[in-house]
């Protein structure tokens, strides 16, 4: 893959190749599609990376000459996965846990036809808007400095945050600074607009690449304000990125900017790379920005999933379901543990919380983790299954359990199925085989 060797130029190309073969080497992990196409006809790809219900939102490459944001992206992308199945723990966090309880999603670049222009020329584009490119670009055939999308909007002034107040704005398409006619005008914005509806992250990153700072900050109010200065905080200590306060945030138009004032949720853009002037960020300088920022995103998706529980409600039920691994007990959800574990068993569920289940034990209704616990609840049927081979009969569904008895080759009656598991009516009682 291009992403094993990041200190190169890494183009739109090379980016579509390497979310394809990540998904193919990392398919439990990995799913990824198109959430539509900028006006030339190129996909802004979505990778999920996780399979849990909160999610967190990762975006690169705004702007077109910030690609190496793009490259970070990736980077992470391909390090997580890796690590989940090695079962490896990542930066002191455990990866596999982390990503069984959240889906982390990746835009790794939001402008594919503004990259591609910076990076390869007017070859990017059609020759029938060569000449609106050039005036658009001060007549020039350098675009190195380039920052916007093929139409010259400047996208991350596109978004509806404190529209009227953006400053230093061009009134006409250009390569830098252009906030568009109106919010959401660029095509790129309007799938990034939708896309964030649809995913409903409790937290969300830009990534760009001046500064070496970290913006936290748009209008809160006073509850929002501890909440996420303490995100920031903690951020800025992984990083050393400088925390930019609040009387020195931008004038509004940017996608965090609207993230916050859309949901009321923490939304950091972080500048990865000391100021530079009109260019790209070496590729030279990329080892650095990555020891910086690799762990930001699992310790996001750590808070995320703290935010994301909080707004479960806790509801009843009546379930029973079947535990097939050592299982801790917990007093709370995201408690400490007891101290006290299940061994693999049929349990009777009582309530549940997002994806913790309340169970009765020998000391009082506890809490476990459906994940963790590999807990699920038994499907009802009726049907005929052939056992091919001699089968083992459990009482409960998992080979942890000790076989009752056995079955010779036949066909049965089987009254319900867990997993590949099928409960059987036999002489002696219902008993569980798999299949």
């Amino acid at each position: 893959m291009y992403i094993d060797n990041p200190i190169q130029t890494y183009t739109y190309e090379k980016m579509t190749s390497d979310i394809h073969q990540l998904s193919q080497t990392y398919p439990e992990i990995i799913d990824y599609h198109s959430i539509g196409q900028t006006k030339y006809g190129r996909d802004l790809w979505a990778v999920k990376l996780g399979n849990g219900d909160a999610t967190v939102f990762i975006n690169g490459s705004h702007h077109a000459r910030e690609w190496i944001t793009t490259t970070l992206n990736m980077k992470m992308i391909q390090q997580y996965a890796s690590a989940y199945y090695r079962n490896q723990s990542f930066k002191n966090y455990n990866v596999r846990n982390l990503l069984n309880e959240v889906a982390i999603w990746f835009v790794p670049m939001v402008n594919p036809d503004g990259v591609t222009l910076q990076q390869k020329g007017l070859n990017a584009l059609p020759k029938d808007i060569h000449n609106q490119v050039l005036q658009m670009n001060n007549g020039s055939y350098d675009f190195t400095r380039w920052k916007a999308n093929a139409s010259g909007i400047d996208l991350n002034r596109n978004y509806p945050a404190d529209w009227p107040n953006i400053t230093g704005d061009y009134s006409e398409p250009r390569w830098s600074n252009h906030k568009g006619e109106e919010p959401f005008s660029a095509i790129e914005a309007q799938l990034i607009r939708d896309f964030t509806y649809e995913i409903d992250p409790e937290m969300a990153f830009a990534y760009h690449t001046t500064g070496q700072v970290l913006y936290w900050h748009h209008h809160y109010d006073s509850n929002q304000y501890d909440r996420d200065k303490r995100l920031a905080e903690t951020i800025s200590n992984y990083t050393g990125y400088r925390i930019i306060p609040p009387t020195d945030e931008p004038g509004g138009g940017t996608y965090t900017d609207w993230f916050i004032q859309e949901y009321k949720r923490p939304a950091f853009t972080v500048e990865l790379n000391p100021h530079l002037y009109r260019r790209h960020v070496p590729v030279e300088n990329f080892p650095s920005i990555w020891k910086r920022n690799n762990a930001v995103p699992l310790y996001s998706a750590q808070e995320s999933y703290k935010m994301w529980l909080n707004r479960q409600p806790t509801h009843a039920v009546d379930e029973k379901v079947y535990l097939i691994d050592q299982t801790q007990l917990y007093k709370h959800p995201m408690g400490r543990a007891t101290g006290s574990a299940l061994s693999p068993q049929a349990v009777s569920v009582t309530a549940k919380k997002g994806n913790w289940l309340q169970i009765n034990t020998w000391a009082g209704g506890l809490w476990i983790q459906d994940s963790l616990a590999k807990a699920s609840p038994k499907k009802e049927v009726n049907e005929r299954i052939t056992l091919e081979y001699k089968a083992a009969l459990h009482t409960i569904p998992t080979e942890y359990s000790k076989a009752t008895s056995y079955l010779s080759p036949q066909t049965v009656n089987a009254v319900a199925k867990w997993e590949d598991w099928y409960l059987i009516k036999t002489w002696m009682g219902e008993y569980w085989v798999k299949k």
